[in-house]
């Protein structure tokens, strides 16, 4: 007759270990997107706001691209900055 299993199947414990660890690491996933749900910023107001800046900001660029000026304002450049996020040479403009 054969011994009895006296030892800790390896394999077995192994593999509990890794599903535990899975679970572990979903679960602080969904945590995470829980918890950035709660601290996003939809506001419909504040965005549609942002959006006509952008808008208007856009516009003012196409009017100033068809009058072909070689000088634009310094203040029309801070706004662009600063509503497009994007930077311009300092020595343009008036």
């Amino acid at each position: 007759m054969p011994k009895k299993f006296k030892g800790v199947n390896t394999k077995a414990e192994e593999t509990r270990a890794r599903r535990e660890a899975v679970k572990v690491a979903e679960r602080e996933k969904k945590q995470k997107e829980e918890e950035d749900k709660l601290w996003e910023d939809n506001d419909k107001h504040v965005l549609r706001k942002q959006q006509r800046k952008v808008f208007v900001v856009r516009r003012l660029l196409q009017h100033f691209e068809l009058k072909r000026e070689d000088l634009i304002p310094i203040w029309f450049i801070h706004i662009v900055e600063e509503v497009l996020d994007v930077s311009f040479e300092r020595g343009v403009g008036v």
